[in-house]
């Protein structure tokens, strides 16, 4: 087991892509925190699987992850239960088909505090307790988005996607020396509610674009967050990891 007695953070962990990220976390032996603002009852129900089939201990922080506040609270929590840190995935976030010409203030905003500005705030957060361990694993969720201005998704997803590149390599420069490492994926359209909840037209789009002719799964996310937090992946930091069926290459 990769992660035996670590302890891993998942934003957005309750939802389909990061429950299927917390448990594969728990299946290579971590605890996880399942940190939510919204699924609180799927959370719960996903603690006593992974207890149930791995044995391992997980817990449901309901969390506001765009307030500050909050996030700083939800870290301490998840320290003072477990007494470090070692993994933060940076996994929750929303959608927009909104055009730049229509959309509102309003929505912009939201977009990228919760896409972008929350990942800031969690990272933020852990940090003292990273550096003081002289060890840690930061994963940040980006999208294909970022590289290819969006196929249906709209203007301001695309922006708060490659705002989360950018952190990303800014981020990994400042913690290198101190033995973090930090990285992001960027998957193309994956089979999750976010995506079943465009029409099929929308979504038969997005295949087409697509040379391997499908959606992602889930477990190939998954697989891909767990190898950047594992030791596996100790000499990469600063990079953007694709997942996308050859959709966008470079």
């Amino acid at each position: 087991m990769r992660f035996e007695g670590q302890v891993a953070i998942v934003t957005g962990g309750a939802g389909g892509l990061g429950s299927g990220i917390c448990s594969a976390f728990a299946r290579e032996g971590a605890n996880v925190a399942i940190v939510d603002n919204n699924n609180i009852q799927n959370g719960l129900a996903l603690t006593k699987e992974i207890k149930t089939k791995y044995g391992r201990e997980a817990v449901v922080v309901k969390t506001d992850v765009s307030n500050s506040v909050e996030v700083k609270e939800m870290v301490e929590a998840v320290y003072n239960r477990w007494h470090k840190i070692d993994i933060l995935v940076n996994n929750a976030g929303i959608s927009s088909v909104s055009k730049i010409e229509n959309i509102s203030e309003k929505e912009w905003e939201h977009v990228i505090k919760v896409n972008l500005t929350s990942q800031f705030f969690c990272a933020q957060s852990v940090i003292p307790y990273m550096k003081r361990q002289g060890y840690g694993k930061i994963i940040n969720m980006g999208s294909l988005n970022a590289k290819n201005g969006g196929i249906i998704t709209g203007g301001v997803y695309a922006t708060s996607k490659g705002g989360v590149h950018s952190f990303t390599f800014a981020l990994a420069k400042e913690l290198a020396p101190y033995g973090i490492n930090v990285n992001a994926v960027a998957p193309g359209p994956i089979d999750t509610d976010m995506i079943k909840a465009y029409d099929a037209e929308r979504v038969q789009k997005m295949v087409d674009h697509i040379p391997l002719k499908r959606l992602g799964h889930i477990s190939e996310v998954a697989k891909t967050v767990v190898f950047l937090a594992s030791g596996d992946s100790d000499y990469i930091t600063g990079e953007i990891i694709d997942i996308n069926g050859g959709a966008f290459t470079d």
